[in-house]
């Protein structure tokens, strides 16, 4: 359930596209750690140098999770649009179906009403001809 309340990021979120805030932030940890781990080989701080690396391979990894974000938005976006896609096609080949059933069912009815017409014909001439071989007979 989402709650009512959004935070900075999921409404800079909303604006610049999704994953975009843990990009940056991301890519600006990344530098800081990269800074940190090179000072600390500088000055030959280990622990400095190791927490920059740390800090370094943290802002990777949230960078890594914006790319992740932004790549689900946009395969989302896809996924809709070929679902809207689909859905025209299927709403057109549903119209040209209805049309065709009323055209052979219109069809249907002419060729039935023809047929009709030519048994009614022929039972009216079968009855002259067999009128004609009763008078004949008698």
């Amino acid at each position: 359930m989402e709650t009512q309340t959004k935070t900075a990021k999921q409404k800079l979120d909303d604006v610049v596209g999704q994953g975009t805030v843990d990009k940056v932030h991301g890519k600006a940890t990344e530098l800081i750690g990269k800074a940190k781990a090179k000072l600390g080989e500088v000055i030959g701080d280990e622990d400095l140098q190791a927490k920059g690396e740390a800090q370094h391979a943290e802002g990777a990894a949230q960078r890594m999770v914006g790319e992740a974000k932004e790549f689900g938005e946009k395969m989302g976006e896809k996924l809709h649009d070929a679902s809207e896609a689909v859905k025209a096609k299927t709403s057109e080949a549903l119209d040209k179906a209805e049309s065709l059933y009323e055209d052979v069912k219109d069809k249907v009815k002419e060729a039935a009403a023809d047929a009709k017409e030519k048994a009614h014909d022929a039972s009216e001439a079968m009855k002259k001809k067999a009128e004609a071989f009763k008078q004949k007979v008698m």
